[in-house]
């Protein structure tokens, strides 16, 4: 069903977008939020590099455990400065459904173009 992951895709850039309304306006953490949608095929971001020489080191080891992925990540790139793994515990993370879900309403939203939309800009100055 093709037309299935392309609802189920617009389900989740709505949901993110409303997020992102919500940092910006209700809980104000942030002044201005710019979500580039990604074009496929065409990164060229910085971290692709990063990606490419954890890559590169994972050919010629095979890292079994958590603490080997921590070793391998580390050594993959030594100059300008080598990679900081930071193991994290689950009272860490942050279940941000609980703290937004009085912010949204249940009913229906008008229609976004996103299909042809490249870039969104949610910012503090306007409400649109």
């Amino acid at each position: 069903m093709p037309g299935a992951l392309g609802y189920n895709i617009w389900i989740t850039l709505t949901k993110q977008i409303d997020l992102v309304y919500m940092l910006v306006h209700a809980l104000r953490l942030f002044k201005k939020v710019t979500h580039v949608f990604p074009i496929r095929g065409h990164s060229y971001l910085p971290n692709d590099q990063d990606f490419a020489l954890i890559e590169k080191k994972k050919r010629r080891n095979s890292p079994d455990v958590p603490e080997d992925w921590d070793a391998l990540i580390q050594e993959a790139m030594v100059k300008p400065s080598p990679f900081v793994v930071v193991n994290i515990s689950q009272n860490m993370f942050f279940i941000i459904q609980n703290a937004c879900s009085s912010y949204f309403l249940k009913t229906h939203r008008p229609k976004l173009g996103l299909r042809e939309a490249r870039i969104i800009e949610i910012s503090s100055d306007s409400k649109n």
